[in-house]
C-alpha cells in the first residue's frame, strides 16, 4: 500500500503541495510559449531567406502573391550547403527580362531596384572595364544608375558564389561615423 502513495499522498495535508505543482505549471507553459515564439521565428526567418533567394534566382513574385507560394517553390542550397555553381552569363543575361516589377521601398528605390541580374551584369561590365581598380558599391551604382545599398547587396552576393572580388580596406582612425571597413569589389 505504501507503495501506491504519491509524494502528494506523502504530505500530510495535500493542499500545500498545490502551489509547487502550480508553478511548475506556469514554468512549463513560460517553456512552451517560448518554444512557440522561437518556432514562429525561425519560420519567418526561413521565410525571408526563401524570398531572398527566389529574388537572387531571377523568380520575383507578384505583389498579390501569397507568401506561402514562394515558401512551396523548390529550394536551391546556399553556398557551401551543396555542390551548387554560379548561374552562366547566359542564365545570368536572360535573368533581367521585361515585365518587371519593383521590389518595395520608395518610388525612386523602386525604379533603381530591379532584377538582380540585369544590376549584376552591369555592375561585371563595369569591373572589367578595368580589372585592376577596385570598386566600391556607391561608385559603380552612380555610374550604372542603381541603388547603391541593393548594388552592394548584388555584389556581396556574387562574391559569395565567386562571380565578383572582394577586398576589405580599413578607413582612417578618425572616421567615426559609418562603416569602419570600406568593403571594395573588382572583376573575379
Amino acid at each position: 500500500m505504501i507503495a501506491d502513495l504519491t509524494p502528494a499522498d506523502m504530505v500530510a495535508d495535500p493542499v500545500s503541495c498545490l502551489a509547487i505543482f502550480e508553478d511548475r505549471v506556469r514554468i512549463e507553459q513560460l517553456r512552451l510559449e517560448q518554444l512557440d515564439s522561437i518556432v514562429r521565428e525561425l519560420t519567418r526567418i526561413v521565410g525571408a531567406q526563401d524570398r531572398l533567394q527566389a529574388l537572387l534566382d531571377g523568380h520575383e513574385p507578384a505583389e498579390d502573391e501569397p507568401h506561402a507560394a514562394l515558401l512551396a517553390r523548390p529550394r536551391v542550397p546556399a553556398p557551401g550547403r551543396g555542390p551548387m555553381r554560379g548561374p552562366t552569363r547566359s542564365a545570368r543575361t536572360a535573368s533581367g527580362g521585361a515585365g518587371e516589377r519593383s521590389s518595395g521601398g520608395g518610388a525612386e528605390s523602386a525604379a533603381s531596384r530591379e532584377r538582380p541580374g540585369r544590376h549584376l551584369d552591369r555592375a561585371m561590365e563595369v569591373l572589367a572595364g578595368e580589372p585592376q581598380r577596385h570598386w566600391s558599391a556607391p561608385e559603380i551604382a552612380a555610374l550604372i544608375g542603381a541603388d547603391a545599398d541593393w548594388l552592394r547587396f548584388v555584389l556581396h552576393s556574387a562574391a559569395n558564389r565567386g562571380l565578383v572580388k572582394r577586398h576589405a580596406q580599413t578607413r582612417p582612425a578618425g572616421s567615426t561615423r559609418g562603416r569602419p571597413v570600406a568593403i571594395r569589389f573588382s572583376a573575379a
